[in-house]
């Protein structure tokens, strides 16, 4: 019987996949997505029987000057008198000269049903993105005496910054040992005019997330998650197993692949501090090219969670689909 049903979901899983043209993203990377998978979908807002609070920070290519460096705010609340989650998602990615952040309000729309959560879920807010052309330096460029000129009509001669509105949609199945979650990230494709003749555009992103749980005993069991991202010009997917024991603490080993090439291995480990608080540590060690002038990578993940007793749905389990 488990044989046959997950049989049926992945067969689903596989089915809803092939719809989509999977192929990587402007959107920042996080390696800890199964334990902070609103970032990546609003549709898992409000799903589970917490008030939830999460505080994430991601140092990318350690040690190489410039290298990216994301940090994350998400807060996410179930609303069980109007079927629904609410919450909201700060995001700030800082590449060399240019920063990305974006803040949005959440909401889910949730079916609660005996086996199956069902979800909707929006994000709507604003995205702004700053440039400091002050430090660029072109070829063909003049910086002499104080004179800062690129020779290249696009980039600007100073600090510029844009802002335009953003929206995120998601879907998520969810079930006991198992869910799934689909996605679109900058829905309207937004438009960032830092100059007059420079309005770069963010591509919409295409996400796909999805878990399973096996139960071996009371006390241990293995998470198996996926994530396929894409821009639709490149594509990436990464997988983790996490071996969970006594709901303490997990410790487990990640891939991840760009465009069908070898990216990095991760290491994952998180650790109940409390019944409240969760710490959460990835470590990337990258399989290209990059591990000649770095380290590789890091993630700390934060979890705040208060629970919810409510009787609104007796005898009703509302299952997180980070488990």
């Amino acid at each position: 019987m488990k044989r046959t049903l997950l049989t049926r979901e992945l067969g689903v899983v596989l089915l809803l996949l092939s719809s989509i043209s999977l192929r990587a993203q402007q959107y920042p990377q996080f390696a800890l997505f199964s334990e902070n998978l609103n970032i990546y979908n609003p549709a898992s807002t409000g799903v589970s029987d917490y008030i939830q609070i999460n505080a994430g920070a991601r140092y990318q290519w350690i040690g190489l000057q410039g290298a990216p460096f994301a940090q994350s705010l998400n807060f996410q609340s179930p609303a069980y008198n109007w079927n629904s989650g609410v919450g909201f998602t700060i995001i700030n990615n800082q590449q060399g000269l240019q920063r990305n952040t974006s803040a949005g309000i959440n909401y889910a729309y949730i079916i609660r049903k005996k086996k199956n959560t069902i979800s909707f879920g929006v994000r709507a807010g604003v995205i702004q993105s700053y440039l400091d052309g002050s430090g660029i330096i072109t070829p063909q460029g003049v910086y002499e005496a104080g004179t800062i000129n690129h020779n290249d009509p696009i980039l600007p001669v100073s600090k510029a910054s844009a802002y335009a509105p953003d929206l995120a949609m998601g879907f998520c199945w969810i079930r006991k040992t198992f869910y799934l979650g689909l996605s679109t990230l900058y829905a309207t494709e937004p438009q960032l005019k830092l100059t007059t003749t420079n309005s770069p555009k963010l591509q919409r992103h295409y996400v796909a997330a999805l878990g399973k749980k096996f139960n071996f005993t009371q006390k241990l069991s293995l998470n198996n998650n996926y994530l396929f991202k894409t821009d639709q010009s490149d594509f990436q997917a990464e997988t983790n197993v996490l071996l969970n024991f006594k709901h303490t603490f997990s410790v487990g080993l990640g891939y991840r692949a760009s465009s069908l090439q070898a990216d990095a291995l991760l290491a994952l480990f998180s650790l109940s501090l409390s019944k409240k608080f969760l710490l959460s540590y990835a470590y990337e060690y990258p399989l290209t090219v990059m591990n000649k002038v770095t380290s590789g990578s890091q993630e700390i993940l934060v979890t705040y969670r208060i629970g919810l007793n409510t009787t609104a749905n007796p005898g009703k389990i509302i299952y997180n689909p980070r488990y």
